[in-house]
This record gives C-alpha cells, structure tokens and sequence, in this order.
C-alpha cells in the first residue's frame, strides 16, 4: 500500500509535467502513423490496380518489419541524430506494412458487382 500511496504523491506533484510528457508522445505517434498513412494508401491503391508490382512492394515493407526496433532506431540516429524527428521517422516505416497490406486486400476483395455499378 505504500508503493500505491508513493505513486499517487508522485502524480499529484508532477502532474502537469506527467501531462506534458504524454502528450508529447502521443504527438509522436500520431504523426508517425498519420505520415505513414499519407504515404501507405497511395502505394495501397497503387499496387491494387498494378497487381504485378505488389509482390515487390508488400515484400520490401515486410523487410522494414522484420528489423529489431532497437537496431532500427540506432541506425536512424547514426543518420538523422537524436530527436523526435527519429522516432516519427521510426514509426512511419513500421505502420508502412499494415496501412499498405490492408488497403491492397480491401481494394482487391470488392466486390466486381460493385465496381461496375
């Protein structure tokens, strides 16, 4: 009960910088997956009316994905230094495969029907 007491004065003296940090992380995040989505469903879209060339695509975002994040980001920081700027750089390329893989299918599995009305 202690620890629990302890957290609570710690929150209730640092909430505003608590706060602070949150949202700043949230930020970093949102920009990530919203630049990754800017970016992601033009490909999507793109490979889903050029079917040969989504091998190539969906396989070199599956390569970004299989990269470790902690090797990832130290090789981002060798490049881009240390900042936010790396880790909205980070998350862009790893929500780059799901945004792409998942607008592909939906593109590919619409109905024909629909398509032609």
């Amino acid at each position: 009960m202690d620890v629990f007491q302890d957290l609570l004065n710690y929150y209730g003296q640092n909430a505003w910088y608590v706060w602070e940090q949150f949202y700043k992380q949230f930020l970093m995040s949102a920009y990530g997956v919203l630049f990754g989505a800017i970016v992601g469903i033009p490909i999507g879209i793109f490979i889903a009316h050029h079917n040969r060339l989504s091998p190539w695509v969906i396989s070199l975002a599956n390569i970004i994905q299989t990269i470790p994040a902690l090797a990832m980001l130290a090789v981002l920081m060798l490049v881009m230094g240390l900042g936010p700027n790396t880790v909205v750089f980070a998350l862009f390329l790893y929500s780059l495969l799901p945004i792409i893989k998942n607008t592909y299918t939906g593109i590919r599995n619409v109905d024909p029907a629909m398509l032609e009305s």
